[in-house]
């Protein structure tokens, strides 16, 4: 992997979704996330279609459903999130299901399927040490991720070293940070460390690292950071408020 230092501090300042979970909450034990690359020209059918499945999914009790769409990357993918309690839960139906009938939900399901160009789904689990709660009742406005796989072997060192910028960050009034692992449908070296985003000003000047350590002690903790890293990929996500579900306060 060939990073330079420099452009690593830079986006690290910035980097940091997978996606925020509740607000000023601690983060639920597991995200489920699909992401979708929708077909150019279904687009308005498929906000459609996901615009009422989030319906149900409120209807049957569920808890937020966040719909985040690529603004980096490919821009016809979306990520759809939602929380769960534990892998038990997905031997019951969720609660889109119980949100709507059977033959409603067919029916979606197959209109959903003539929309859709891939679905990729994933189970993580975010990291509660890794975290600064999200303090505003609702999600922001956009987010932007770093997603790093460890080489083999350094998972656990990833995690013990990220806590150290925490540390900096929680100290420097950083408003919200987190860490997710990657646990079924990829590899499990695979981390998302989300940060928010009011504007896309804020990509601009000094990042986060450079606000929250002196230029020496950033030296020394991206000079241990580097030999960790098999590859890295960076993204910006914006929130799609009409798409989504977002549990009352």
């Amino acid at each position: 992997m060939k990073l330079k230092t420099t452009g690593l501090v830079a986006l690290l300042g910035v980097a940091a979704l997978c996606f925020a979970a509740q607000a000023q909450q601690a983060p639920p034990p597991l995200i489920s996330v699909v992401r979708v690359v929708v077909k150019p020209d279904r687009h308005a059918e498929w906000r459609e279609i996901t615009k009422q499945f989030s319906e149900a999914h409120k209807k049957g009790g569920g808890a937020f459903r966040h719909v985040w769409r690529s603004r980096t990357g490919n821009p016809h993918e979306y990520a759809i999130v939602a929380p769960r309690e534990n892998y038990a839960s997905f031997d019951s139906p969720g609660p889109a299901r119980k949100g709507m009938s059977e033959a409603d939900r067919a029916r979606l399901v197959a209109k959903r399927r003539q929309h859709t160009q891939s679905v990729e789904i994933t189970y993580r689990q975010p990291i509660p040490e890794l975290t600064i709660p999200w303090a505003s009742e609702n999600p922001p406005g956009m987010i932007a991720t770093f997603s790093p796989v460890v080489k083999v072997g350094m998972a656990n060192d990833y995690v013990e070293h990220l806590k150290e910028l925490v540390a900096a960050y929680k100290e420097a009034g950083i408003p919200a940070y987190g860490v997710h692992r990657m646990r079924w449908g990829g590899s499990r070296r695979t981390f998302v460390n989300w940060s928010p985003l009011d504007k896309m000003a804020d990509l601009d000047g000094e990042g986060w690292l450079t606000k929250s350590m002196s230029e020496e002690a950033r030296e020394k903790w991206v000079e241990k950071l580097l030999p960790m890293l098999e590859s890295a990929e960076w993204g910006i996500w914006i929130y799609e408020e009409g798409l989504s579900y977002q549990t009352e306060q």
